[in-house]
């Protein structure tokens, strides 16, 4: 699938596009390797974030909890959108479609 070509790279680029912004935990990007010379692979190594899978706790929050959790993953999506560039499409050259 076109989409799906370079797909780790556009990853790895929108995470470090907005890694800058404090208002998004966004768990630094150490190295990103496409050569494919170490493996056989594209492959990334990210930070390790401390925490629990909502899916494996959410039964257990009272509504409130869960409530404040969407609006705060709301908030994160609607920052996310909120980024502007001078073309649209993929990060990758080749996916731009300019203005």
């Amino acid at each position: 699938m076109r989409y799906e070509r370079n797909i780790m790279k556009t990853e790895v680029e929108s995470m470090r596009l907005v890694a800058d912004n404090p208002a998004l935990p966004v768990p630094r990007i150490y190295t990103y390797d496409s050569s494919c010379e170490l493996i056989r692979a594209d492959y990334f190594v990210m930070e390790y974030v401390e925490g629990t899978a909502l899916n494996k706790i959410r039964d257990s929050l009272a509504p409130e909890e869960r409530e404040d959790i969407v609006r705060q993953l709301g908030g994160y999506s609607r920052t996310i959108n909120a980024y502007k560039n001078s073309f649209f499409g993929s990060l990758q050259p080749g996916g731009r479609i300019r203005d």
